[in-house]
């Protein structure tokens, strides 16, 4: 008979250590873990759990591993777990790391990772935008991808096909349809984007890794009766990076639009009327220049609009009601009627009462938003929480630990909400070291960045790169940026920038490369993690606090004000992004290296100085202002290493809830073997692999160009080898003829094996004799063709430019000689 309990400690002190060749267990993760059993099992209706969990706890495999056990055992209820994020970056080693240890012990049998449209290909897109955007060789690889891809995401393409768009090229080809618009598009059939995307639904999924944006849309859709993009009603939601999670609720409500958009206008209006609004228009722009100039180097953030802009905004809206009443009276286009009409619904929000507005200078975006988003919020969480046990995760959610904070802004209270906070069990003291010079210039001042220049430059030649220089501006990245090619050219290390590549390309490449060096802003705050060498010095320019009467952080601070508001609002936001910041340096326990804020406020700021050292110095952090210390420090970490010490895990250190002292119900977890072991259990004795075996496939895998196959014994080996060449139609005889076997009795065991899957690729029309004009006729001589030499059962046509696209059922019919890619 096996206790709840035991099943934890199983997985967490044996099967784990074993799968990572490690015996190293985190106190903080076993106790998490327990403490999430414990919350899923109970029937504990609309009950919310907030975890802090700082980084090191291994909050991803502590919150997964006791819920997807729980619902394993629960055979009684058809129950998921959801995993959202908020960055790119753990939705990726989410999947590269933690999903594979999960197959592993048999907790997961179909995972899908579900990320934003941002972050997939669209085909119809590329083809509207590819002339002068993309080299030839893109153009050709960026076909190729459309007909072989697997999901259609960026990474694929980067990770695979090696193709390394900038952000900006990528914008060219991203997915911006609606889910209504991609069931329309001629392309649908073959689109491999579409495809993943409907894989979101499949009853199979056990496990669902997402992110923020995606958990949000889909519940507005269900509000307003439309389709969601992601189930939300699995059983068991996870919001990791949850810090982000209210801000990131606010980005899919708002109604936004750029100063070249707005200026756009003019397209739609009669001759009449555009004078007016090009003096309307200049007015905004003068508006917008005056403040953001003044703004120099601090233009990130949400700032009021000025009363002036707000009159303009007014006069424009006046303007287009009288356009719209010529269109209406017979006078011009009813097309441009409906564009106008558009606008003066986004107009209202800007010039009526109910809602809050503000102008992103960084962006040159403006925004507004109803006052009633605190309560609409409160109303999502409800909904959530009423059709899912809810569990909210963050290294940093709380203030000197205290949640009252986010209790407050989040609309908790007065909700069933269970808190938990856990330490982290890296050593701060020994492994890190965070630097606060004195000779600088304050954020504000004008000769703040030639002030802190020679600081980053003489931190950067001291690690000999491995920096990242964290800013709170995209002007102050820019200006550093270049100012840092001098610097990184004289040391023979590699300078990257935010936007070079996707997320997820240039985090891999800073890695590997070990000594370069990498500036970013918002998307490097968190959900980036670089453990090892290649990142020994992080670099913050400026403490991150909002903006000064942040209309938003108004709106959700209703009720604060004076020190109450910066104590309870602005103070709590600015930690906690800190904390972020800091937290990208110590990623593991031979971690080491040098936080460095450019900013002696710290210091010497007689409202919150002390109170932002007191938490540092809670979290186990030094602090310094003397650089010769750093200089030692780093030259003793270079020589001896982290020098952690680590307090020995004990299972007496855990509190075992008492609700999880009792049997597991579910047989088939009752002897805590996973499907996996079992196997192995029933198999005959495998042979190993042979070295001779192993460089023969290594030797073929890199001539015909197909990825690493690994494999513990030979017959796993060997099929998984074949059928992945006869996947990409190579030939496998040689293969039969030439590999290595032990022996005969080997030989004849492993070539009754016959792979029968090959990769299909959807003939196009011109392959049959088609010129490209697709006409009736010879569409019907191609269905002629696979009813007597296939008997297909059905035949369809995708419209793309020059050629059709043939759709045949089975697919199985592809699997043919004749449909085989020509090289």
């Amino acid at each position: 008979m096996t206790l709840k309990y035991e099943q934890i400690f199983n997985y967490f002190e044996k099967k784990i250590p074993v799968y990572y060749k490690s015996d190293s267990i985190r106190t903080s993760q076993v106790q998490m873990a327990m403490d999430i059993a414990d919350f899923v099992q109970k029937d504990n209706s609309d009950e919310i759990m907030i975890i802090e969990a700082p980084v090191g706890t291994g909050k991803s495999l502590g919150a997964m591993v006791p819920v997807l056990n729980e619902l394993k055992n629960d055979t009684f209820n058809s129950r998921s777990l959801l995993y959202a994020t908020a960055t790119i970056n753990l939705q990726g080693q989410l999947m590269g790391s933690e999903v594979p240890l999960l197959n592993h012990l048999s907790l997961v049998e179909n995972s899908v990772v579900a990320k934003g449209k941002a972050h997939y290909y669209c085909h119809k897109r590329f083809l509207q935008n590819k002339e002068g955007a993309f080299s030839p060789r893109e153009r050709t690889s960026l076909q190729e991808f459309f007909e072989r891809s697997n999901t259609g995401q960026r990474s694929e393409l980067e990770d695979e096909y090696g193709v390394e768009l900038s952000d900006n090229q990528w914008r060219k080809v991203e997915l911006e349809a609606t889910k209504g618009e991609c069931d329309q598009c001629e392309l649908n059939k073959v689109c491999t984007t579409i495809s993943h995307r409907k894989g979101f639904f499949s009853p199979s999924n056990d496990l669902m890794i997402t992110n923020h944006d995606q958990l949000i849309q889909s519940y507005l859709n269900i509000n307003n009766d439309r389709t969601p993009i992601i189930p939300v009603t699995q059983g068991v939601i996870v919001i990791d990076e949850a810090h982000h999670f209210l801000e990131n609720f606010l980005g899919r409500l708002e109604k936004s639009f750029s100063l070249r958009r707005f200026r756009g206008i003019a397209k739609s209006l009669q001759t009449k009327y555009k004078l007016k609004f090009k003096k309307l228009m200049d007015l905004i722009q003068r508006d917008f220049q005056r403040v953001s100039g003044e703004l120099k180097g601090f233009s990130q953030g949400r700032y009021k609009i000025p009363e002036s802009t707000i009159r303009a905004f007014k006069s424009v809206y006046d303007l287009l009601n009288e356009s719209i009443n010529d269109y209406e009276s017979g006078i011009g286009n009813s097309q441009q009627a409906m564009e106008l009409d558009e606008w003066t619904e986004t107009l209202e929000s800007f010039i009526h009462e109910g809602y809050v507005t503000w102008v992103d200078y960084e962006n040159s975006k403006f925004s507004a938003i109803s006052d009633t988003f605190p309560t609409d919020f409160r109303w999502m969480m409800e909904y959530l929480s009423r059709r899912n046990k809810i569990i909210i995760m963050s290294g940093t959610l709380t203030v000197g630990g205290d949640f009252d904070s986010l209790i407050e802004q989040w609309r908790l209270k007065g909700r069933k909400v269970v808190t938990k906070q856990f330490t982290t069990p890296f050593d701060f003291k020994n492994q890190s070291k965070i630097y606060v010079p004195t000779d600088i210039p304050l954020p504000r001042e004008e000769s703040f960045v030639n002030g802190v220049f020679d600081t980053i430059e003489r931190l950067i030649r001291l690690t000999e790169g491995k920096t990242l220089l964290l800013n709170t501006s995209k002007e102050h990245m820019d200006v550093f940026h270049e100012r840092l090619k001098l610097v990184t050219d004289d040391l023979s290390v590699t300078l990257f920038k935010q936007g070079q590549y996707g997320v997820e390309k240039l985090t891999k490449n800073f890695r590997e490369d070990v000594d370069s060096v990498l500036v970013g802003s918002g998307s490097y705050f968190s959900g980036f993690s670089i453990p090892g060498v290649s990142l020994t010095s992080v670099i913050l320019n400026k403490l991150p606090f909002p903006v000064n009467d942040d209309p938003f952080l108004e709106l959700i601070g209703q009720g604060y004000e004076g020190d109450d508001f910066f104590d309870y609002i602005r103070f709590p936001h600015m930690v906690n992004k800190l904390n972020q910041a800091i937290g990208r340096l110590i990623r593991g326990i031979k971690d080491f290296g040098i936080v460095t804020i450019l900013d002696k406020r710290v210091f010497t700021s007689k409202q919150y100085g002390q109170s932002v050292q007191q938490i540092l110095a809670d979290q186990g952090y030094t602090l310094t202002r003397d650089w010769s210390e750093v200089e030692a420090f780093y030259a003793r970490k270079v020589e001896r290493g982290s020098e952690a010490d680590y307090s020995a895990y004990s299972d007496e250190l855990i509190t075992v809830p008492p609700a999880l002292n009792r049997p597991v119900k579910s047989s088939k977890a009752a002897d805590q073997k996973t499907t996996n072991e079992k196997a192995e259990e029933k198999k005959p004795k495998l042979n190993g692999v042979t070295k001779r075996q192993r460089e023969f496939v290594k030797k073929v895998c890199e001539e015909e160009g197909i990825p690493k196959i690994k494999g513990r014994y030979v017959e796993d080996l060997y099929i998984e080898f074949v059928s992945a060449l006869y996947f990409e139609w190579k030939d496998i005889q040689p293969i039969k003829d030439d590999f290595p076997f032990r022996d005969e009795k080997e030989k004849a065991l492993l070539t009754a094996f016959v792979p029968t899957k090959r990769r299909t690729f959807l003939p196009k029309c011109t392959k049959f004799g088609c010129n490209g004009n697709c006409s009736s006729k010879i569409k019907d001589e191609i269905v002629q063709y696979f009813e007597e030499k296939y008997d297909a059962d059905q035949i369809s046509f995708s419209e793309s430019p020059n050629h059709c696209w043939v759709n045949v059922t089975p697919l199985t019919i592809l699997y043919n000689g004749e449909f085989k890619p020509s090289k």
